[in-house]
This record gives C-alpha cells, structure tokens and sequence, in this order.
C-alpha cells in the first residue's frame, strides 16, 4: 500500500501548464483537490435542485481524473485534445500506464483496491451525470487558475482566459444544468478584473 501511495505523491511535483509562463504554478495534486471539491459542491447543488447524481462518486472521479499523471506527467492540452484520434489515443495509453502502476504498486491480494482505483479513473472518464461534471470541474479550475494568475499581473494569461471562457460556454451554455454555475464563473471573472485595475489605479 505505501508504495502506490508514495507513487501517487508524485504529482505534487508535477507542473501543469508546464509551456506557458506561470508566476504561481499549479501541481497536478492541486489541481486534483479543486477539482474533486469543486465537483463535489456543484454535486451537491446539482442533487438539491432534483438533479439524479452522486456527489461522494463524483468526488471519487474528481480525485482519481489525473492520476496516470503519476507516470506520464502533465500532457497540454493543445497537444492532448488536437483531435478526437489523439484525444482517444492518449486516455487510451493514460489508463494503459495506470494499470501498469497499480500492477507494479498493489499487490494482486488487494483485489478489491485494485479494481476501485482503475474504475474510478476510467469511469472519470464517461459520459455519465458524474463523469461529465468532473469534466466541467476539470475545465473549470484551469480557468479559475488563469483569472488568478491575471490578477496577479501575469498578462499572457488574458487570451487563454477568452479561450477557456468560450470553452466551457460551447459545451455546457446548452445545459440547464450548467446555466447558473456559468454565470457565476463570468462574474468571478469580472470581479477579480475589476478589482485587478483598482488595485493598479491605487498604486497597490
């Protein structure tokens, strides 16, 4: 158990957005962690509002969508998502290299562990309630990470902003599920904005 544990530590040491210039990177662990929590609390919302879903599976997935990364590292998504083939290819080798490590890590007596962790990541992965939201939180937290970035003063940030905004608005405005919480990520935005040039105009 320690020495998958101890494998899947390694993404604390692995940089997403690792070609472009960051003033405060964020890890794959991190990332991780926001998007199980921010899938969990939408989760939550979603199933209150009469929506058929699962928060403590969706964290499940949330937690377990990146962790191939342990082996292969963070991939961009410009590369990753360049076609449907190679986007295909690429979670179809991701869940080759995480079989292999549970394989290497856990021994075939822990069955059961075995099963969970490989279903977990694969099942992130689908077109189910959970597996899509997982999929919003993914999308979401590289954008909350952006906006903080610009308002840190990094300004190669502002056209990826517009890129991932007109991202996650292309595959979830359709969706009633999706309206309010994307309304709530343009007002994110424009307040930290707001407050970016506030701070610039005061000195600060």
């Amino acid at each position: 158990m320690t020495l998958i544990t101890n494998r899947a530590r390694n993404l604390r040491n692995i940089r997403r957005f690792n070609k472009d210039f960051m003033l405060h990177p964020e890890t794959v662990a991190e990332h991780s962690f926001y998007t199980a929590y921010y899938a969990y609390i939408i989760a939550l919302d979603m199933r209150q509002r009469g929506i058929s879903i699962n928060p403590e599976l969706t964290m499940r997935y949330g937690l377990l969508h990146d962790i191939e990364e342990a082996t292969t590292g963070d991939v961009s998504r410009d590369y990753k998502h360049a076609t449907p083939e190679i986007r295909k290819t690429m979670e179809a080798l991701g869940g080759t290299l995480f079989a292999r490590m549970i394989d290497t890590y856990l021994p075939t007596t822990k069955s059961k562990i075995r099963t969970a962790l490989y279903s977990g990541w694969a099942d992130a992965k689908s077109d189910s309630e959970e597996g899509r939201l997982v999929e919003f939180a993914d999308a979401l937290d590289a954008l909350v990470n952006m906006i903080e970035e610009r308002t840190m003063g990094n300004t190669t940030m502002i056209g990826k902003i517009k890129l991932q905004t007109d991202h996650l608005l292309q595959h979830y405005s359709h969706d009633p599920a999706y309206g309010s919480y994307l309304r709530e990520i343009k007002q994110y935005g424009s307040k930290k904005t707001k407050r970016r040039k506030n701070d610039k105009t005061n000195g600060i």
